[in-house]
């Protein structure tokens, strides 16, 4: 059984998925602790974000960047819930 190829706006789709959830995220990187090391980086995903529609790729691509992207969000997850910890911290303090 041979499998038919995916359509370029759902492989599109997928992909800015991923994107949007890493820049869902750029308000908690910023606090963190080398935040601003990836402030390049956001604008980056901004401009590929805005020219997603003339990007050619292809399935496998995606599902590259899909497992990078779960691993990148695995690997923030302590430091991301730190900073929620600390920032509700901060909110009963006040």
């Amino acid at each position: 059984m041979t499998c038919l190829p995916l359509p370029d706006s759902v492989l599109h789709n997928r992909l800015r998925n991923c994107l949007q959830t890493i820049l869902d995220l750029e308000a908690e990187i910023r606090l963190a602790p080398l935040g601003d090391a990836l402030l390049s980086e956001f604008v980056t995903l901004k401009e590929v974000m805005g020219r997603l529609n003339d990007i050619t790729i292809n399935e496998h691509d995606v599902e590259r960047i899909e497992e990078a992207t779960s691993r990148f969000l695995f690997e923030l997850k302590d430091a991301v819930a730190s900073i929620d910890f600390a920032a509700h911290c901060g909110e009963r303090l006040q």
